[in-house]
């Protein structure tokens, strides 16, 4: 029974290791390590519970507790070395192969996206050029309707202007 302890402490220390290994896979914010440790705790402690229950009968031993710290100190000192070694080799590979996808991607990917933008492009200055084709002279005859209008309509803005100056004039002189 003791050596199933030991075993229970050693099952403990690579769920840690496990989450040490996402922490270095995905770096994130503190909060979200406490939560990660909070949930490591949950699981530790659900497994260690599940283990007095079935094994033990509910009863707390002291070679019990012994026993899991002791697992985990032999699992830390041992293969928890190996397995961070490990894991940090297969994360690197991976990191490198999906960068090499990427890469391989962006190289398939770019060039009928630079195409079709270059495409759209040219379509629209070729539109753009047409409409000022088109509008040029529409602009033209807007153009002359609008200074023959300033013309005609200046004289009698002038004189309304004059009007209201004299009518200001005569509140003034009222007023005193």
């Amino acid at each position: 029974m003791f050596l199933l302890t030991v075993a229970l402490g050693g099952v403990c220390g690579f769920i840690f290791d496990l989450f040490r290994i996402f922490r270095l896979t995905i770096r994130h914010k503190n909060i979200y390590t406490y939560l990660e440790d909070i949930l490591y705790w949950l699981i530790v402690v659900s497994l260690v519970f599940y283990f007095l229950l079935h094994i033990t009968d509910g009863e707390i031993r002291f070679f019990f507790i012994i026993g899991v710290f002791l697992g985990m100190v032999i699992y830390f000192c041992t293969i928890s070395i190996f397995v961070i070694r490990c894991s940090k080799i297969v994360i690197n590979f991976f990191r490198k192969v999906f960068r090499l996808i990427y890469r391989l991607l962006l190289r398939i990917i770019t060039p009928p996206i630079l195409l079709v933008k270059f495409l759209l492009v040219t379509l629209q200055d070729f539109t753009l050029a047409i409409l000022e084709k088109i509008m040029q002279p529409i602009n033209n005859l807007l153009q002359k309707s609008i200074s023959y209008g300033k013309i005609k309509t200046q004289k009698p803005i002038k004189k309304l202007k004059r009007k209201i100056k004299l009518f200001k004039r005569k509140i003034k002189r009222a007023s005193r």
